[in-house]
């Protein structure tokens, strides 16, 4: 049997969430907490958390500079119905720094990658714009209101556009994966670049290439296009550059052996992703 060499101790503030408690089994002390109790603690002990939900103890760990791991869906290999690959990022939501040195090998892992998510060059299709709206928890994270966002965004478009614009909401998962995934739509209704806050649509837009337009951070942010102004003439990077970029996501996705196993958070480390 493999034994992996553990960390020493870390807080959570749901230790019944069962992604919560695979990361957490790398570490020999694992210590409930919440962030009525996270405020007036003076140590240096991470904190590991999953979900937006979250942002009360996110703040507190920012004021406090303490580590945390936020975990949330992968960025990759999920467009089926059971979710197999998980995100960790070090101190914030999203992983917001690429790296374009790095190999493929993790990429070549998830299952079917090079024939389903690998990029291919950009589609350039003359479609309508999707608007891939957020839902609720990144709404009251970043303290905005759907609707409003909803309504600023398509008068937005409408100033620089008369293309047919397709309202896309988040629903259940079933109504996101297979052949309701929004790949699937991008190519099937020919789709001529995606608008988003900070959804995970952007980075399978680019992924599947079609250009996106991202109005908050997020993993495809270097790739995007900044404003609603250039819809008509998206930002489409060097295609070498999103190969890369694919592989540096793959080294932010993990499944739950890789949480499990301590190897999630070593890779995060030896690669110094954030």
């Amino acid at each position: 049997m493999v034994t992996f060499k553990k960390r020493d101790k870390c807080f959570v503030t749901d230790p019944n969430d069962m992604i919560v408690q695979c990361l957490t089994e790398s570490y020999t002390h694992v210590v409930p907490t919440g962030h009525k109790t996270l405020k007036d603690d003076i140590s240096k002990t991470p904190l590991v958390i999953r979900g937006m939900t979250e942002r009360k103890s996110i703040r507190i760990c920012e004021k406090q500079k303490r580590d945390y791991y936020y975990i949330d869906t992968g960025y990759m290999g999920n467009l089926h119905k059971r979710k197999d690959y998980h995100r960790v990022v070090k101190n914030n939501v999203q992983n917001m720094k690429p790296r374009y040195d790095l190999p493929d090998d993790r990429f070549r892992d998830i299952p079917q990658s090079m024939s389903s998510i690998r990029f291919r060059g950009w589609r350039r299709m003359n479609g309508p714009i999707l608007v891939v709206t957020p839902s609720a928890k990144p709404c009251n994270f970043y303290n905005i209101d759907r609707d409003t966002w909803v309504d600023e965004t398509l008068a937005e478009i409408k100033k620089y556009t008369d293309r047919e614009i397709i309202v896309r909401d988040k629903g259940l998962r079933r109504e996101r994966v297979g052949e309701f995934s929004v790949p699937m739509q991008l190519v099937n209704e020919q789709i001529h670049c995606v608008v988003t806050y900070n959804s995970i649509a952007a980075t399978e837009a680019i992924s599947t290439g079609v250009p996106a337009v991202a109005l908050a951070p997020g993993a495809a942010d270097e790739l995007c296009t900044k404003t609603i102004a250039e819809i008509e003439s998206p930002y489409y990077p060097e295609e070498e550059k999103v190969l890369q970029w694919q592989n540096w996501l793959a080294y932010c996705n993990y499944t739950t052996t890789e949480l499990r196993n301590n190897r999630a958070l070593d890779i995060i480390e030896e690669y110094g992703l954030c």
